[in-house]
């Protein structure tokens, strides 16, 4: 008799339920802590999503990951929109950094003001905190990280299609914020459009449906560890109002960009529905509840989120090993 393929909703790690991709990260990590090889028929990668203010959750999940010894284990971290400042941050060693940002630097900035239609996240601002200290993105620090390799989600402003920015591959001099605003441009909600390399990108969840394919067939991967902003879903999709509002916001926008744009949740692999490939091991990470909007400033959630972040983590990873 043929198994039942497994869905997403079957990866969501629980405490106390068994699932291959934690004995296997925690047996990497042990194996690294005493100086052997890492084990050649594991390749663990592991993936941040976005969702804006939300993206303070995945904050928590690197911060308990560090805690828990397993920052180090992945050899690929893909970062997608917000996720992509926490999976730079992680490379880098500043988990405590990202959190601080999400947490307590935003919230009380205006880089949030739903009042500035088409505009209502400040990336500039944004840029302006993860430049300069105390929470300045250590670029050095991420390339000089041979082990680990980062990976930005983008999607080409011309056709719609994903791209995913290895930035080991990129020049030295170039600044990987870049790529991180460029990921984060969601549209409608800001007016920036990155251009690298000749090429113009906005936004990463519009075209990078579908990240777990990407660690897989492009990486790979034999472990995805994929971390959520919000509880895993069975049925996404844009609706009508939110169609008509992208008409109106986005009249200069390509075709191409607009359909994939509004297309991102049919189109997604991430939902919990979704089929895991066979023989690879996957694991999900997401909270149980939405406690605040993507725009949200209400900084005693935003901690609550994270804090739930850090001990879901210790749940599943420190009290197993």
């Amino acid at each position: 008799m043929k198994s039942a393929t497994l869905t997403l909703q079957d990866a969501v790690l629980k405490p106390g339920i068994a699932n291959p991709i934690i004995d296997r990260l925690i047996f990497m990590r042990d194996q690294m802590e005493a100086n052997n090889d890492a084990p050649l028929d594991i390749n663990p990668t592991i993936i941040f999503m976005g969702g804006g203010m939300r993206g303070v959750y995945s904050c928590g999940v690197a911060v308990g990951l560090r805690d828990a010894g397993l920052d180090k284990v992945f050899k690929n971290k893909v970062g997608v929109s917000s996720g992509s400042f926490v999976a730079a941050a992680s490379d880098a060693g500043q988990e405590d950094s990202v959190l601080d940002v999400f947490s307590n630097v935003l919230p009380n900035t205006n880089f949030i003001n739903p009042l500035r239609l088409g505009n209502i996240i400040d990336l500039a601002m944004l840029r302006e905190v993860v430049s300069n200290p105390p929470n300045s993105l250590d670029q050095s620090a991420i390339r000089q990280n041979k082990k680990t390799k980062l990976h930005i989600g983008m999607t080409e402003f011309k056709t719609g299609l994903a791209h995913y920015l290895q930035v080991d591959q990129m020049p030295e001099n170039f600044n990987i914020i870049d790529a991180l605003i460029a990921s984060s441009c969601l549209p409608g909600m800001t007016k920036t459009i990155m251009e690298i390399g000749g090429v113009r990108y906005c936004d990463g969840l519009s075209g990078c449906s579908n990240p777990i394919g990407y660690a897989v067939n492009v990486l790979k991967s034999t472990d995805v560890l994929l971390v959520l902003n919000a509880p895993l879903s069975r049925r996404l999709k844009v609706s009508r109002a939110e169609r008509y509002l992208n008409h109106l916001l986005l009249p200069d926008f390509p075709s191409e960009f607009v359909t994939a744009h509004n297309s991102r949740y049919e189109r997604s692999a991430i939902k919990a529905k979704s089929a895991i490939p066979e023989g690879i091991n996957v694991g999900v990470i997401c909270p149980e509840t939405n406690l605040f909007r993507q725009t949200s400033s209400n900084q005693k959630l935003i901690h609550l989120l994270a804090d739930s972040a850090i001990n879901q983590v210790d749940e599943l990873f420190q009290k197993a090993a």
